[in-house]
């Protein structure tokens, strides 16, 4: 056997010469480690498909108690966000030998980037995304409306509504349901960059990133 971490091995092959030198699979660490968990934001959106971009770290909600971010076990590093379990859902269970692993998702996956962008790479990459996915296989309106209601942050349809509108997507039914949810107050379009820009007060936000190249000032 070879230790992960305090209080937790894994076994290793018979005639390894160098145990320690073994390291189980990422996403089985952080199911060992970070259970109840799922892999969730830009980690989520490399295994759909949903962007060519790679990421040096992995995306793990858990309902754990963490004391810190950022962990780094076996030379993985694992980005970690505490969420409630009653939030754990539109979830899709993959394997990894043998082992049982949680993933969010693609709509769920993208009700999680609206609702903190910085788990999707900043909003201009949430942008990319959200693109990318309403012209796959895996658009589904009615999914995205049932999670947003579901995990209760009106931002996430001010932040959708917003990039489905500039980017002309063709979602006609999710751009009302959007409207008719704005709630009141403005909210950052990427609250992971600094508070400037102009206001929409058809969506009560505040445009403090450019998502579409070339134009400072982007009108819907």
């Amino acid at each position: 056997m070879t230790r992960v971490r305090r209080g937790l091995y894994i076994t290793v092959p018979l005639g390894t010469k160098n145990p320690k030198t073994r390291c189980e699979a990422p996403w089985i660490v952080a199911n060992k480690v970070f259970y109840p968990c799922y892999v969730g934001g830009w980690s989520a959106c490399e295994h759909w498909g949903l962007t060519e971009q790679i990421f040096d770290s992995i995306v793990i909600f858990t309902a754990r108690k963490i004391r810190h971010s950022k962990s780094i076990i076996q030379g993985a590093t694992f980005l970690l966000k505490p969420l409630k379990e009653k939030y754990f859902f539109g979830l899709k269970t993959v394997w990894q030998e043998n082992t049982k692993i949680q993933v969010s998702n693609p709509s769920r996956t993208i009700v999680d980037i609206l609702n903190d962008p910085s788990v999707g790479g900043g909003m201009r990459h949430v942008n990319d995304i959200i693109k990318e996915y309403f012209s796959g296989e895996y658009k589904d309106e009615k999914q995205l409306i049932e999670y947003a209601k579901k995990l209760g942050n009106r931002a996430v349809y001010k932040r959708l509504g917003y990039i489905v509108e500039i980017n002309k997507l063709e979602a006609h039914l999710l751009l009302e349901i959007c409207k008719n949810n704005v709630s009141q107050g403005f909210s950052m379009l990427d609250p992971t960059v600094t508070p400037k820009g102009r206001y929409i007060r058809k969506w009560n936000l505040r445009i403090n990133v450019n998502l579409i190249e070339g134009v400072v000032n982007d009108k819907p």
